[in-house]
């Protein structure tokens, strides 16, 4: 069953446990979709960095995350939104933290999900928003649509 959404903000959460239970986040072990896991580690281009780690995807990643880079802390919350597998999915500032190369591979990868899930996009960086349906703006206190 799909949830509804998922919300990936810029300022986020880690809990000082495992990468998996970051991934999980609340979600039963023993429940592991095994499929979802690999495509949001995929997603999230984490998987070749957690494939070199000697305790994989069981690495203590401690407090808030202190023991990752930004832009990998980032990523582990957005492979935790992809295995959740909602029908939206809302990126604010999602970015931010990410070396260009991967923020590029990740943006492309989130455009591939057109059609497939709603997809809405925050952020100050309009280079990235070059594929969207719509664009809006918010000016001077009011929403628009940009066209």
């Amino acid at each position: 069953m799909l949830k509804n959404f998922a919300y990936i903000p810029q300022n986020f959460y880690i809990l000082d446990n495992t990468i998996l239970e970051n991934i999980l986040f609340g979600e039963y072990e023993n429940k592991i979709n095994d499929n979802l896991l690999s495509e949001a580690l995929k997603f999230s281009s984490l998987d070749e960095f957690i494939n070199n780690l000697p305790e994989k995807l069981y690495t203590i990643v401690g407090p808030n995350g202190k023991k990752l880079s930004g832009g990998q802390s980032q990523r582990l919350v957005i492979a935790r939104a992809i295995y959740q597998n909602t029908n939206i999915l809302v990126f604010d500032e999602a970015t931010n933290s990410l070396d260009k190369k991967t923020e590029e591979e990740i943006i492309n990868k989130i455009y591939k999900l057109k059609g497939n899930k709603t997809i809405i996009i925050i952020t100050h960086n309009p280079k990235i928003l070059h594929k969207c349906d719509k664009i809006f703006e918010i000016q001077e206190g009011i929403l628009k649509l940009q066209t």
